[in-house]
Formats: structure tokens, sequence, C-alpha cells
């Protein structure tokens, strides 16, 4: 089963979290601003970050999502949570000025990332008990 909070997890999701940005950043240098409709996105990032078409398949052992489609998800999840994108039609990402102005998703992302870990854990084990 995957462990999601070692720290090759959060280097994967933070990998993911980067090209999200990079390929806003591209679309919207080529149209300006605009917003992305997720599922291109998703699959323009996977590619970005040299996955086969094999590891782009995965699926979770649980609820059978692809693997990698649920990091970029949370990937998107995390940059909305910093500020950085914004979901402002249902399944559209686009870059808010933050986001437009970012240079690096590194300490940060992962302190905010870490954070939102723990409140999704919590969450979890509040609505177990």
């Amino acid at each position: 089963m995957c462990n999601c909070n070692t720290t090759e997890s959060k280097l994967i999701r933070a990998k993911f979290s980067q090209a999200v940005i990079m390929f806003l950043r591209q679309r919207e240098a080529e149209e300006g601003p605009t917003t992305v409709y997720c599922k291109v996105i998703i699959s323009k990032v996977m590619i970005m970050v040299g996955l086969t078409h094999a590891e782009m398949s995965e699926l979770t052992p649980k609820n059978k999502v692809p693997t990698k489609q649920k990091a970029v998800n949370f990937a998107f999840n995390i940059l909305k949570h910093m500020g950085l994108i914004s979901n402002d039609d249902r399944g559209y990402w686009g870059l808010t000025k933050k986001g437009r102005q970012s240079r690096a998703l590194d300490s940060e992302y992962i302190d905010a990332m870490t954070e939102i870990d723990k409140i999704n854990y919590d969450n979890r084990k509040d609505k177990e008990d």
C-alpha cells in the first residue's frame, strides 16, 4: 500500500505541482490569462514529468483511481490552498496573480503540504471515532 507521507511521495507531489504551474504559465504565454480543463492539465503534466503509459495507468489498491492522477489532483488542492491557482469554474484551473509571480515551490510547498496532510489525517481520524 502507498504511504503518501513519505519524503519520496512528497517530492513526487512537489514535482507534479511544479509541472502544473509550468504548464499553466506556458499556456498563458501562448494564449494570455486562461483556465484549462483539469483532465488536459493532468495528461500534459504526466507527459512533462516523463511518465510511461504503464506508470500513468497504475491504480491505487483501495479505490482504483490512477495513482499519478491522484497525485496531480492533490497538487491542485495544495496549489489552491497556497493561493497559486484557482478554479472559479468546476474542473477548470488557472493561475492567480500570486501563481504568476511565484518562483519555485520548495520549502513553502513542503510546509503547506505537511500541514494539509495533518488536517486531512485528523479529519479522517475524527470520522472513524
